[in-house]
Order: C-alpha cells, then structure tokens, then sequence
C-alpha cells in the first residue's frame, strides 16, 4: 500500500498538477487579501475583467471560444480573469510564430506540386478544391496515389509496421502522443535498436503531456544509449502557462521516405488488445507509399526544428516521376495552432457538403462545434444516409456525456447513431459515397479540431475507400443503434449543460 501510494506522490502528473494548484491557491488568497484591504483593488480586478472580455469577443477564434470565456470571466468576478491571462490567451507569442513560420517556408520549397497530377485534380472538383486548400494553407501538394493499404485494425496496424521497420535502410521518423512501455513498445525498440547498430538514423518524437503516465522524464537519455535520437514535444513545466494546452496529438511513423503510416493508434498494448480495459479497442490506419511520404517527412522535420533548428532535408526526400494509369489521389496534411486555418475541419466541412448519398463517420468523441453539426443535420435533412459510430464503453466519462448529449441533437434530424457494443471504438475515419476518405488522428471534437497538431491524409480511390467503407458497415453489424435517448434527470442535464460551456477548454 505504502508502496502504491509512494509512486502516485512521486508521479510526475501528480507533481505537476499539485505545483499548479498550489500556484492557483496563493493566487487566489493574495487577490482575496488585496480586495479585502481595500475597495479600490476591487474594482481595479473588475476593470480588469472588462477589458478581458473586450479582448476575447474581438479575437478571430470559434464563438463557442468566446462563450466559454465570457461565463468563465463574468462568473468569477475579480478571478476569472486570473484564469483566462495565464490559460486563454495566444499559445504562441507573434515573435516565436514568425521564427516558427520562417523555419516552416525553408521546408516548403522542398515540396512541389507535379504538374500531371494537377491535370488529374482538375478533373475532380471536390479535390480540386481540397487540394488548393490544403495548398495555400500549408504548402503541401496533392499526390497521385501509387500504393496505399487500409489496416482495419490495431493489430494489423502493428503487424505491418514491424514488417517495414524491418526493412528500414536509411532513417526511421517516429512521431506519437503516447508510448508506452509494454509488449508493443518492447518489439518496436528492440527492432529500432538493432537498426541503431546498423547505422540508420532513428528519431522519436513524443508528447510529453500525452506520454506523462507512461515514460519517465529523462527518457530520451535512455534511448540516447542506444543511438536513438528523441524529443519531448512541448516539456511540461508546472506553472501556469498556456503552452501546456498544446499538445502533439499525431501518430505517424515514416520509414527511408518511400513508406508511411498515419491513423489513429498510439504506441501501446490496449491499442492492439494486449490489454483490454475497455473491451475491444478498435482502430485503424493506413499505410502508404511513393512521392506522398514527403509531405509526412517535411512535417516531422519541421516539428524537430522547433527544438534543434533547420536543417536541409534534401538527404529525406524521394523523387519519382514515373505516373500510372490511374486517377486515385492522396493528399496528406496536417493541423497546427501555428497556421490560419484549421485544415482538417474545413477538409471534413468540405465533404460533408459535397455528399450526394451517404456519410459515414468512426470517432472516440462526438463533441461538435456548430459548423460540423450544422453541415450533419442538413446532410441529413437532404435525405443523404449519415452513420456515426461511438464508443459503447468510454474512456473519459465527462466526454462520454458530452457525447450522448450531442447524440440526442443529432438523432432529432435522422442521423444513425451507432454504440461499438464490443468495447471502444478509436478510429477516426470519414467516407463520403465510397469516394473519398479522410483517415488520421482528430477526432470530432474542439481540441482536435482546433488546438492540437494533428495529421491526416484526404484519399480518392474507389478500392481504398471501398475497403474503409466495408469495415465501417461491418463494424455498424456489429454495433447498437440508438433509437431515443431517455431524458435524463434534471442533474445530469446541468451537468451536461456545464460541459457543454466549457468543452471549447477542456
């Protein structure tokens, strides 16, 4: 017992949020004392307060933001803002953005778009138009699909990356929110070492927010023993500063530039059913191959820099001119809190929009902004068949509530809703018509969407998206439709409601 209760008082979360409590406590007594002594402090707070609320309704961010915010400040009086000057104000300061930006348009020139397959975009007008979108908003271009894999599961996932990392000769990136330590992450190093001693180059980039339970402070000099290079994305330091908000929600491994994988599954055995907390995990990825893997490469590239600078990544790239015969098309992308627009959202936005017959949608979390519900319930509304699966066992009961509260909405305008009955559902997939196909890392909700770096790739391809779609429907075989939610008691629907307010923060 004294055992257990040692490693939770020396657990680095533990210290962290204690650290950070203690902050807000001091904070706290000391504005208490102040406005205690003196009237006039008071009201120096209430005008501070106001010209917060003046600064949140004039900043160019979602309105759900900005109610957040509002009810924070107006709610707690001469504390409020407190909250919002070290936790709601801009993550990144306009000087590191413009350092950030500079390092970023280096890589870009690396990346050009081939003029054959924009003669292939042009034939398409919905990828035309995402692709010029992804274009302009991040530089990455659009790619004639060569090879592509869907891997309906966790374990294929797995199964599939040992395999390439086997045959990796050159360098191998890897780019994850969670590792952690067990029989996944036990095979994956052993096999990362054995390519450390033969001279490929390793790095490893992991959020330290995401990886805080599973791996210790000092890991990278662990892994520097065995030739492995690594980076904690954004150190967790305990004050109380907004940096911590941001987190690196990608999952992404590239190997020698010709190979790469993206999709939902994190380094850990729950994700291919070692271990089973939530029943069956359910996940997925894709792996592709060619000329597209460069976008993936400059993007782990640029995220090093952040920490170790620029660096020439000509020695990365592949170049292949050789095109097929066919029309299928992959655009790989990417979300950060550093571009102007949040592109997987306008990406989803886009299709929903674009939808003739049916939509489909996996996601661990239902927790929409208006944009994404409105574009759903008018789908809907215009007779197109719109399937949405969640998970029937969830792994944050908070968020679970949110959800169901979001399905009651949606379930009103026709949607289907389906419960993954044999456990958690973490695939985070979007088919339209068996067309088009989005496969990455955001799931539906503000954070993802909005906050966190995440990665994806757009596909066009009759038999890819027709492999994703027969999974989702085999998956809806084997799920529980929600037909009508039962009113919940008048406590549960302010909790909700509170939840609701307050989910553009969590």
């Amino acid at each position: 017992m004294f055992r257990k209760l040692g490693k939770i008082l020396t657990n680095r979360i533990f210290i962290f949020f204690l650290i950070v409590l203690i902050e807000l406590g001091l904070l706290t007594f000391l504005i208490y004392f102040i406005n205690k002594g003196s009237p006039y402090f008071y009201a120096f707070f209430i005008l501070i307060s106001i010209l917060c609320l003046f600064e949140v309704i004039g900043r160019n961010t979602s309105l759900e933001y900005k109610i957040a915010w509002v009810i924070v400040i107006t709610c707690l009086p001469g504390f409020g803002f407190i909250f919002y000057l070290f936790l709601g104000r801009k993550v990144i300061s306009k000087h590191k953005k413009e350092q950030y930006l500079t390092s970023n348009k280096k890589f870009y020139s690396y990346l050009t778009q081939n003029t054959n397959v924009d003669d292939l975009i042009k034939n398409d007008q919905i990828i035309r138009k995402c692709a010029n979108f992804v274009k302009n908003e991040s530089n990455f271009p659009a790619y004639q699909l060569e090879n592509c894999k869907f891997l309906p599961t966790g374990e294929c996932f797995y199964n599939e990356l040992l395999k390439e990392l086997n045959k990796a000769e050159k360098f191998i990136f890897l780019e994850y929110y969670i590792i952690k330590p067990g029989f996944m992450w036990k095979n994956i190093l052993e096999i990362l070492k054995n390519k450390a001693k033969e001279g490929v180059e390793i790095r490893i980039i992991y959020d330290d927010f995401g990886s805080i339970l599973t791996l210790p402070r000092r890991y990278p000099k662990q892994l520097a023993k065995f030739g492995i290079k690594s980076m904690r994305f954004n150190r967790i330091i305990p004050i109380l500063d907004a940096r911590f908000n941001i987190r690196n929600h990608r999952k992404m491994t590239i190997i020698d530039g010709k190979t790469a994988f993206v999709g939902g599954a994190n380094i850990g055995d729950e994700y291919i059913n070692k271990e089973s907390p939530l029943g069956h995990w359910k996940d997925c990825a894709v792996v592709f191959y060619g000329e597209a893997v460069n976008s993936y490469t400059i993007s782990v590239l640029q995220t090093w820099a952040v920490q170790f600078g620029f660096e020439d990544p000509s020695q990365y790239l592949i170049k292949t001119s050789n095109m097929n015969n066919s029309n299928d098309i992959i655009i790989p992308f990417y979300d950060s809190p550093l571009l102007n627009s949040t592109i997987c959202e306008n990406l989803l936005l886009n299709l929903i929009y674009s939808a003739k017959q049916e939509i489909n949608i996996t996601t661990p979390y239902l927790i929409l902004n208006s944009e994404l519900k409105s574009a759903l319930i008018s789908a809907s509304q215009m007779g197109i068949n719109v399937n949405i699966i969640i998970p029937h066992k969830p792994d944050k009961k908070s968020i679970y509530q949110l959800t169901k509260a979001f399905c009651a909405e949606l379930i009103k305008a026709k949607i289907s809703i389906y419960e993954y009955l044999p456990g958690f559902i973490h695939s985070k997939i979007l088919t339209i018509d068996n067309n088009y196909a989005i496969v990455g890392t955001s799931n539906l909700d503000i954070r993802s969407l909005r906050t966190n770096y995440e990665c994806g790739v757009l596909l066009k391809s009759k038999s890819i998206v027709n492999d994703i779609t027969k999974d989702i429907k085999e998956s809806i075989s084997i799920s529980k439709k929600i037909t009508m939610l039962k009113k919940p008691n008048i406590f549960i629907r302010a909790y909700r409601s509170i939840l609701r307010i307050l989910a553009p923060l969590m």
